[in-house]
């Protein structure tokens, strides 16, 4: 699929890059395991190799099922305080989560609101839902690098090695754009 029909499916009318667009966003191909630095539709740096959550990838995560979430969603924190060496929070789970699962019975109202709420005033969505939370991409720390390379191994992350994240933090700041597919 070409990239900007891939941008429409996934933005369908939210701000999202435009080709052409000045600014830095990432997506995250969980089948091929690589992590694109984009500019509108130019790749400038790519990381082979990633890791995903034990559980694949998929639309609607729960707390527990070792998922990576496919979706839109911005980077919200970028913190050193961590085992994984460097880590970079995401907005999950977003609208489109919060409301699927609301849909599906897996959260009730009041958490819904407190997601919606959470994201209308730029604050990061609760973690403490049916829904998990945690996401974010982030480093091996001490972890086995062969593991790494054998299988996905995270909780739902995505996982890059130590020197692959460095790089990455280059290109990132708060509110970079990730797309994972």
């Amino acid at each position: 699929m070409r990239l900007t029909a891939l941008l429409l499916l996934l933005c369908a009318g939210a701000a999202c890059p435009a080709a052409g667009d000045r600014d830095i966003w990432l997506l995250v191909d969980t089948q091929d395991q690589v992590l694109k630095v984009m500019r509108g539709e130019r790749v400038l740096w790519r990381a082979e190799g990633i890791a995903i959550g034990r559980g694949g990838a998929a639309h609607g995560r729960r707390r527990g099922d070792a998922r990576t979430p496919k979706g839109r969603y911005h980077v919200v924190r970028i913190s050193r305080d961590t085992r994984y060496h460097l880590f970079l929070g995401l907005d999950y789970p977003n609208r489109v989560d919060a409301e699927r699962a609301y849909r599906r019975g897996l959260i009730g109202e009041g958490d819904r609101k407190r997601i919606l709420d959470a994201l209308r005033h730029g604050r990061p969505p609760p973690q403490d839902t049916a829904l998990g939370g945690g996401i974010g991409i982030h480093g091996l720390g001490s972890a086995d690098r062969g593991l790494h390379l054998l299988s996905n191994w995270t909780r739902g992350c995505v996982a890059l090695t130590n020197g692959q994240i460095d790089r990455l933090r280059h290109w990132v700041r708060i509110g970079t754009l990730v797309l994972i597919r």
